[in-house]
């Protein structure tokens, strides 16, 4: 019985210390900044025009809350506008946003410049 008692006691102790959080020494950890990449340079496509309208995308659930959508847009494949969804991007840093990428004249053919994060 004795045995017992003494299982019970020490199963019951090592219940309640199993939870146990002991603090150690914070130590504060200062990372270097990082320059953050320049915008890419203009692609020239060529396109004899630029679509309309963007098109409605349903924008699923985010993987995570630091996830930032990057929406779709139109690229020219040389011959015909093809869609490129959006999507789910984490960014390079916490203070970093996304520039999207759009299509602009440059007085003799539409140029694409892509998207980049600032």
């Amino acid at each position: 019985m004795r045995v017992v008692m003494c299982l019970i006691i020490f199963l019951i102790t090592s219940m309640l210390t199993a939870g146990c959080v002991y603090k150690t020494e914070e130590k504060e950890v200062i990372k270097e900044p990082q320059a953050l990449p320049r915008p890419p340079e203009t692609v020239g496509t060529e396109p004899p025009h630029i679509p309309s309208a963007l098109r409605v995308e349903e924008v699923v659930p985010a993987p995570s809350t630091t996830h930032v959508w990057i929406p779709g847009h139109w690229d020219w494949n040389g011959h015909d506008w093809v869609w490129t969804a959006g999507k789910w991007e984490l960014p390079p840093s916490s203070s970093s946003v996304w520039v999207s990428g759009h299509w602009e004249w440059d007085g003799t053919n539409w140029v694409w410049v892509p998207g980049y994060w600032r």
